[in-house]
């Protein structure tokens, strides 16, 4: 069984957890993400920065994936996740393969 003591103790770590988290949070929302150029993203996502930077011109890779700073693309974390999450691409298993015609 836990003594009143004890409790105190938790009660004072959790409070002082608690102010780290909320501490973290603050500090977290005030940093902004960090931005990736076109070469670097390109490299991620096995492309090149021109294959890259004709994509999001012609609309391939649409305004949701990447965000401009003056003319200059940038990606997030996110914007990479996203483009890689929307183009993501299954090879066809033998069984689903296309029948042949």
């Amino acid at each position: 069984m836990t003594t009143k003591k004890e409790m105190e103790r938790l009660h004072q770590r959790l409070s002082a957890l608690e102010e780290e988290v909320a501490a973290l949070r603050a500090q977290q929302q005030s940093t902004p993400p960090r931005t990736h150029g076109l070469a670097e993203a390109a490299k991620v996502l096995g492309k090149t920065p021109y294959w890259l930077r004709n994509a999001c011109r012609t609309g391939v890779i649409n305004e949701q994936h990447f965000t401009r700073v003056g003319q200059t693309l940038r990606f997030t974390d996110d914007h990479i996740r996203k483009i890689i999450a929307d183009f993501e691409g299954r090879p066809y298993s033998e069984a689903r393969a296309p029948l042949a015609a």
